[in-house]
């Protein structure tokens, strides 16, 4: 079965900046194993990141911005899942692609205004909920845990990289055209320490400055277009950065690379103040404010007094971010005729029976008298899940006077997906637009992978009670 289409819609050039492009690139090589990649762009984007990198683009039209969604709706498959990185994505946009029934995320900085998306990504470390305002089903997905940096950064074994007793080199880039030319005033400070004997400048592709040619140090290395490898070999190997609070900085966060960092436009100040609030970095503040004659003083003292100042990452973002997107492969229907085989040998699984309160292996000739009954009974409201457009479980609801009694099974090859709570939200979701009363969860009180997904689910503990003689929990969760 073909892979489901996920379209990248960002752009990017000399003028405005790769990032989003390099961050879309990040996310791409996660999903790439499950899903099938496309960017959209303006005809203006530099393509040639995405190309080299071998995933396909496709230019947009010269149409309005606002009726880009309309033009995909015409274009694109209403299945695929679309993800919008960019400033000028906002509420209005957003809803546009909502309303055209595609599934949305967006990849935020900024935390303003009300998220339409289903998916809201954040990689800011510190970053909150309560940064934000969106809609019910929005989910959101913050920080590090999140992370949209490359591979290898990702897989970097941090262990390797530990501080030197000798600090010697360093690490700069401002990215992009640097306006302001922060690179050549934090160089010409660096040079003034003896102790530093190497400085590694990477330049934005849009950096048209002069001055920095000008000085005469054997100390400088200076590098553009650098491949990712390339890249990471430099950064490993410095002994510490100076950098805006970017993207940058998070794949040197999980490199081990102590960082003097600071901010100079409004995108960079969340990243920057979750890791000033974490203390993994030296403060540098905002560097439009910055009297750079202060610096070698800054990196003097960061030197002196070798401050620990790096952060203790333990994520897993392709892990995580795999799981995102699995949950918006998700579909939930009623049961049908042709589903009795699949409910029968799910039901069948051992870990099914084990967690049942009667454990019995079930017979087919007695299955099919039940399951026949089900299709039948209006008490019930019986859901098949399917991920990818194959079944994966089922859901039940058996309504009992003032409450429902909710049970739910997943097939063994789907279990370590992260599928059972986003099934549970979306199956309650969809009992709720039919019915009003509140659903009740027993579980078995040795059963608490169970318990641990029902909470996640929103239900929340109601009682102890013996269930046919075994020691049980009972959740509920009632209509919002």
């Amino acid at each position: 079965m073909a892979k489901q289409k996920v379209i990248i819609r960002v752009d990017g050039n000399s003028q405005i900046g790769l990032g989003h492009i390099y961050r879309g690139i990040a996310l791409s090589e996660m999903l790439k194993t499950e899903f099938d990649i496309c960017f959209i762009t303006k005809p203006d984007t530099t393509i040639s990141p995405i190309t080299d990198v071998g995933f396909n683009y496709k230019f947009l039209p010269e149409i309005p911005f606002l009726d880009e969604p309309r033009w995909l709706k015409q274009n694109i498959d209403q299945n695929a899942i679309i993800i919008c990185d960019g400033y000028e994505f906002t509420e209005e946009y957003q809803q546009k692609i909502k309303d055209n029934k595609f599934k949305l995320v967006y990849i935020d900085d900024l935390a303003k205004g009300t998220q339409k998306a289903d998916i809201v990504i954040n990689h800011s470390p510190g970053i909150k909920e309560t940064d934000y305002k969106c809609e019910n089903y929005t989910k959101l997905a913050l920080g590090l845990d999140y992370a949209l940096i490359r591979q290898s950064f990702i897989n970097f074994d941090r262990a390797t990289k530990k501080q030197n007793s000798k600090i010697e080199s360093v690490f700069v880039s401002f990215g992009g055209a640097d306006p302001k030319d922060f690179t050549y005033k934090t160089v010409i400070e660096i040079i003034k320490i003896d102790q530093i004997k190497k400085i590694n400048i990477v330049l934005g592709s849009a950096y048209k400055h002069t001055k920095l040619k000008s000085i005469s140090s054997g100390k400088i290395n200076i590098y553009n277009n650098l491949s990712e490898k390339e890249m990471l070999d430099i950064m490993s190997t410095s002994d510490f950065a100076i950098v805006p609070a970017s993207t940058t900085s998070i794949e040197l966060a999980f490199i081990n690379v102590p960082m003097l960092l600071g901010h100079f436009v409004e995108n960079q100040k969340i990243i920057y103040n979750g890791f000033v609030k974490k203390n993994a970095v030296y403060s540098l503040g905002d560097f439009n404010k910055k009297d750079f004659s202060e610096l070698s003083n800054d990196i003097n003292d960061f030197i002196n007094n070798k401050k620990k100042i790096r952060i203790n990452i333990l994520s897993e973002p392709k892990r995580n971010i795999l799981k995102l997107f699995r949950f918006l492969n998700i579909t939930i229907r009623i049961v049908k005729e042709n589903d009795i085989r699949f409910v029968y040998n799910l039901s069948n699984e051992s870990l099914v029976r084990e967690n049942s309160y009667n454990s019995d292996k079930i017979t087919f000739e007695n299955h099919e008298k039940w399951f026949n009954n089900q299709l039948i009974k209006n008490k019930e409201v019986f859901y098949i899940l399917e991920y990818d457009n194959k079944p994966y479980g089922q859901v039940r609801f058996t309504i009992k006077g003032s409450f429902s009694i909710i049970g739910i099974a997943i097939s063994s090859k789907n279990r370590g997906m992260g599928l059972a709570t986003q099934s549970l939200i979306l199956s309650t979701e969809k009992y709720f637009q039919k019915y009003n009363l509140p659903i009740y969860a027993y579980i078995k009180k040795t059963n608490m992978v169970s318990v641990n997904s029902f909470k996640k689910a929103g239900f929340v503990f109601l009682k102890n009670e013996t269930v046919e003689g075994v020691d049980s929990f009972v959740y509920v969760k009632n209509k919002d």
